[in-house]
């Protein structure tokens, strides 16, 4: 009996270490959606400032391509 009960008290600690790290897991999880990030919130860009990225990479696309650029010299 006393085997039987040792065994049980092993077989406990393994599945509490298994669930602590679950745990674990999803504290992170949950973090993550919850701010956008794991350090901090989430950054907004204006729709000015994606309109000038966006006007690089067509540029930066168009160089490397070889095309001409409008009012380049």
């Amino acid at each position: 009996m006393d085997s039987v009960v040792k065994v049980l008290r092993a077989h406990r600690q393994e599945l509490q270490t298994e669930v602590d790290r679950v745990d674990a897991a999803l504290a992170i999880l949950v973090k993550t959606t919850k701010h956008g990030t794991t350090h901090g919130g989430t950054r907004r860009m204006s729709a000015a400032a994606r309109a000038r990225i966006g006007r690089g990479v067509r540029r930066a696309h168009r160089l490397r391509n070889g095309k001409a650029v409008k009012g380049a010299k």
